[in-house]
């Protein structure tokens, strides 16, 4: 959440703080890449995609900031306060958060959060960044650099040729790719934002594990990836959607129940806890489980047949063949997928429970997955496991010991395997 009284009550601010603020982000949240300086000391800073909630706000920031610098110069309309300058760096140079909102303001940028709107709007009084000349906050439309292109608004209807001679190719060629681009499926969607979060948090990575300790938990359902950011981190930081104090409580409520109902506990297990509580956590992971939801359970297309003449012949007997079954699972869960062969398609004792255990995976068909998940269905005596051992998942076989063996539960996710080796 962004203080929205102490960042519009200080006198100047850095540029890409400024931008921040007009994109709806805190400042404070943006993570500086440790790769950053790789981009040179006129460049920067670079933030961490994980800053940012989306691929796209990641891209609507970084095309702000380039026209806001572009803008900025000593002739305006974004003045340089000079004397702070951070060297020739324009992002780092310090300037009237007031002169970047109405330049944004002027070229028509959507979506200007209220706060900064009521800048322009108060006729407040407020110094240039160059801190010497008194100008009125209600400054004059902005006007564009010449290298910089000239914004199109519907008033100014078609695109002059000098509009042409300042625009590059590449904004031209990006131009006409945006207005020919196609509205992506849900499919699409749902692979953009499931590849974002295996990308920024590591998700993919987090729900294959059986277990995830009560304060990684915590820290992963405010948006914090513990592989790469520090406890101190999650304890002191904001996000676009928590506050220290969520994860503060949410980290207590999750010790609290590893104390009172001890057991193993996947991410899955913890995600399904928060929403019981009711507390507040981000929806970085609603969205990642819907997106796997919907992709697991979309079929695959079933293979082409050819047709065969209707007639009264009796039918050759059938050959062994494979087939897979994708069960829809509960909703926030992976479907479970069941491969069948006509020689053993009789179920046995332990199906159920391998099943139970392929809709907590992140993926159904991973053995070491699978079997992670049976390792804590087996800790909890999960009917018929009865413990997990050195030799394997022991479990009740006709009222007589038995134990499922990693080879074996391969050899049951995977009988395709099998049948081409014969």
């Amino acid at each position: 959440m962004v203080a929205w009284k102490l960042w519009t009550g200080l006198p100047h601010v850095a540029l890409w703080e400024a931008v921040a603020l007009v994109m709806e982000l805190d400042p404070r949240s943006l993570r500086p890449s440790q790769h950053g300086w790789m981009a040179g000391p006129s460049r920067g800073p670079i933030f961490e995609q994980r800053s940012f909630p989306s691929r796209e706000k990641r891209q609507h920031f970084d095309d702000a900031l380039d026209f806001a610098e572009r803008a900025a110069n000593a002739a305006g309309p974004i003045h340089l306060r000079i004397g702070l300058a951070s060297g020739m760096n324009k992002r780092t140079a310090q300037v009237s958060l007031t002169e970047v909102v109405a330049f944004f303001v002027g070229v028509e940028w959507p979506d200007i959060p209220p706060p900064l709107l009521a800048l322009v709007s108060s006729g407040a009084s407020v110094a240039p960044a160059g801190g010497d000349i008194n100008v009125a906050a209600k400054t004059p439309a902005p006007r564009w650099p010449a290298e910089a292109p000239v914004p199109r608004t519907p008033r100014e209807g078609a695109m002059t040729n000098i509009d042409h001679d300042q625009m590059s190719k590449g904004e031209m060629a990006a131009g006409d790719l945006a207005r020919n681009r196609q509205p992506q499926t849900d499919a699409e969607k749902a692979e953009e934002h499931r590849d974002w979060w295996d990308a920024t948090m590591d998700a993919d990575h987090w729900f294959s594990l059986a277990d995830v300790d009560p304060v990684k938990a915590a820290m992963l359902l405010c948006r914090f990836n513990p592989n790469s950011e520090t406890l101190a981190e999650s304890e002191s930081n904001s996000t676009d959607e928590t506050v220290p104090r969520d994860f503060l409580k949410l980290r207590q409520r999750f010790e609290d129940l590893s104390r009172t109902e001890p057991r193993f506990r996947s991410l899955h297990d913890w995600f399904h806890a928060v929403k019981k509580m009711q507390a507040r956590y981000h929806s970085w992971i609603d969205e990642y489980v819907d997106a796997v939801a919907l992709l697991n359970s979309t079929p695959p297309p079933a293979p082409a047949t050819a047709a065969t003449p209707n007639t009264q012949a009796t039918p050759s007997p059938p050959t062994p063949s494979a087939a897979t079954n994708i069960e829809p699972a509960p909703a926030g869960a992976a479907a479970v997928v069941r491969h069948l062969t006509n020689e053993a398609q009789r179920r046995d004792i332990l199906d159920p429970v391998i099943e139970l255990a392929q809709s907590k995976c992140h993926d159904p068909t991973d053995t070491a997955q699978v079997l992670a998940q049976l390792q804590v269905l087996a800790h909890e005596e999960h009917p018929p496991l009865l413990a997990s051992t050195t030799d394997g998942i022991k479990y009740t076989k006709m009222g007589e010991p038995a134990y499922l063996t990693r080879d074996a539960l391969n050899k049951r996710l995977h009988p395709e395997k099998r049948q081409k080796r014969r």
